[in-house]
């Protein structure tokens, strides 16, 4: 809608138009905060493009170049103003628009949290303790202050080199309609995912969009050629360096990205000469779908870290599910909640192998339902670390998967908790029945060492 009607406007500039778009920008950001930067990214273009209009003088020049502009930013203001005074009501407290930026900001910039948002438990001590028993998503200096002192002074190589590229991917190929399999690590069954954990195929995924986008935006002869990737920069430019949030918020910034992709598909497929055009790109598809698959089998496809000499000795219970098979039943629940049958505790290197990929075969009969259970331990205490990838409840353990009447081969990708050393399995038997678990495994590079 703000782009339509910034269009608009730029076809025949006027005040009454200039003050539609401010409107309209304060509409959208109604819906999401960070769509407010879209007024700055429309005055600026306007502002650039009257600045490049030679036959522009005089007063005609000042109203392109600074009035309209002005009038944009200022509508949009003057529009988000009553939200902003409900809210400080509401809240009890001065709210200019949102109620959370230095608590998304320190949740999502410290080491624990890989840019997202992480659970209560994995804010740095003083953080949690400046909270007591206080709102944790109440906004304070200090928050900030932490988080910038992260960024640039404790941190800034971890953040930089590590932070950075984890945010990119988080936000730019997570969280889309199509998901790669091997990248989000759901569950996968014989029933829903067939082909497993390697396969790699374009279309589910969010980077060939994006890849396409790329080039999208600076095709030749397209009325205003940069303001795609100025929209697009403007949203997802904030959220890689500030607040460690989700896919959701950079939704808002997709339709940059689809009409960028939309262009470049126009001009490659349908002017001419399509049926060579369609092999072309059918065989740039299977291309990039042996690569992916290369990558991920790369990745995926290294020693299976728990069968381990050492390992297995000093584990016998995960013995039997490497080896063998282990086989478990109960009439009922030893205790409320399901029994826990603990495997065993695994060294692991999570800077060597940033994913792990468990396969692993289930058979269950009667009514019992099971859940496979990683926790992850630091080496020096006994008590795990939290589980830093939910940001719905405060949990300490990560679902490898839950097998609910389901027997065949399921396989799992999970993320090594950063600073942690030891990788604990536990199976979790619920209801009567019996289990029987085997070929268990958890693969991570072909470069690893076992």
């Amino acid at each position: 809608v703000g782009l339509c009607v910034f269009l608009w406007y730029a076809r025949r500039p006027s005040w009454r138009r200039a003050i539609a778009v401010g409107a309209a920008v304060a509409l959208i950001t109604h819906v999401r905060v960070n769509m407010a930067l879209l007024v700055g990214v429309f005055g600026l273009y306007a502002a650039i493009e009257a600045w490049r209009c030679s036959n522009l003088r005089g007063r005609e020049l000042w109203l392109r170049l600074i009035a309209h502009p002005a009038t944009m930013g200022a509508t949009c203001v003057l529009l988000l103003v009553p939200w902003s005074i409900r809210n400080s009501k509401v809240m009890g407290e001065p709210v200019k628009f949102v109620r959370s930026p230095s608590a998304l900001m320190i949740r999502g910039n410290n080491p624990y949290t890989y840019g997202r948002i992480g659970v209560f438990e994995t804010l740095p001590e003083k953080v949690q303790q400046s909270y007591g028993g206080k709102d944790i998503y109440k906004t304070s200096p200090e928050q900030s202050r932490m988080a910038w002192d992260f960024i640039l002074k404790t941190h800034p190589p971890f953040y930089l080199f590590t932070l950075l590229p984890s945010k990119a991917r988080y936000l730019l190929f997570r969280e889309h309609l199509f998901v790669p399999w091997y990248v989000y690590g759901s569950d996968g069954t014989p029933y829903d995912s067939p082909f497993g954990f390697v396969f790699h195929f374009p279309l589910f995924d969010y980077l060939p969009l994006t890849m396409l986008a790329f080039a999208g935006f600076f095709i030749r002869g397209r009325r205003c050629p940069w303001l795609l990737v100025m929209c697009w920069l403007a949203i997802i430019m904030p959220l890689l360096l500030l607040a460690g949030v989700g896919g959701r918020y950079r939704y808002p910034a997709d339709f940059a990205v689809i009409l960028a992709a939309a262009a470049i598909l126009q001009r490659a497929l349908f002017n001419h000469n399509f049926e060579k055009r369609f092999r072309g790109a059918t065989a740039g598809v299977a291309i990039y779908s042996l690569v992916g698959t290369a990558i991920c089998w790369a990745l995926f496809s290294g020693p299976n870290i728990l069968d381990s000499a050492k390992t297995l000795e000093l584990n016998p219970t995960l013995q039997q599910a490497v080896k063998s098979e282990l086989v478990y039943s109960q009439e009922k629940n030893k205790v409320p909640g399901g029994t826990d049958l603990i495997l065993g505790m695994v060294p692991i290197n999570p800077g060597l192998a940033t994913k792990l990929a468990f396969t692993y075969d289930v058979e269950t009969t009667g009514r019992v339902k099971v859940q496979t259970v990683v926790k992850y331990f630091d080496g020096e205490t006994t008590k795990p670390l939290p589980w830093h990838e939910s940001a719905t409840g405060n949990f300490n353990y990560g679902d490898i998967g839950k097998i609910p009447h389901i027997s065949g081969r399921h396989w799992r990708v999970v993320t090594p908790y950063g600073p942690a050393k030891m990788m604990g399995l536990i199976l979790s038997v619920d209801g009567p029945g019996g289990v029987k678990l085997s070929n268990l495994k958890a693969r991570g590079p072909i470069w690893l060492n076992q």
